[in-house]
């Protein structure tokens, strides 16, 4: 564990489960890692990451708390250089060249289709135009759906690469809940 980082001692371990797997704290220590208190405080540190990771959960659902983590992802050189992703990659960066290739001559294309436009008479001036502009839009919007198919290997292995890591407060063995944060009876004025 990192320097100043711990689970919250528990009063009765015995009784505590996960809130999110409903485990004991057999298997891994149940950390404290919000201002909640009673049977619903504990969790696994490894179950509350998993939900930060999987769901986007930044808070606590009971009591607004806002965790502490830290989001880790592998550079995305490693999966460039990867050799279980040569094929992608190669695909990936095919796909990218002749975007930039098909880019050009759509730009050519039509620029000389504008020229054609203004010489000629209005009704084929029309036609040419209307007939260039849906040519155009279907070789850009194929090329931006080859574009996202190709990307999809790169969103999973970032999905796979990456983790979370929770710092849990450190806290005293007198205080249930952090510092900065107080119990409801302290905030009723009890």
């Amino acid at each position: 564990m990192a320097a100043g980082i711990a689970p919250a001692p528990l009063e009765d371990p015995g009784d505590a489960l996960c809130r999110f797997c409903a485990g004991d704290g057999r298997t891994e220590p149940l950390v404290t890692p919000c201002s909640c208190e009673g049977t619903r405080s504990t969790s696994h540190k490894s179950c509350l990451e998993k939900r930060i990771l999987q769901n986007g959960l930044t808070r606590c659902l009971l009591c607004n708390y806002k965790y502490e983590y830290k989001v880790k992802t592998k550079p995305v050189v490693q999966w460039l250089m990867s050799e279980d992703n040569r094929r992608d990659v190669f695909q990936l960066l095919s796909m990218l060249t002749q975007y930039l290739c098909d880019t050009v001559i759509i730009v050519i294309a039509v620029l000389k289709a504008a020229e054609m436009v203004i010489r000629a008479p209005l009704v084929i001036g029309m036609v040419t135009a209307l007939c260039c502009g849906t040519c155009a839009m279907f070789w850009i919007s194929l090329l931006f759906f080859d574009l996202w198919t190709f990307y999809v290997p790169l969103r999973r292995w970032l999905r796979d690469n990456t983790a979370v890591e929770l710092s849990v407060p450190m806290r005293s063995a007198d205080s249930q809940a952090p510092e900065s944060c107080h119990s409801t009876a302290e905030l009723s004025g009890e």
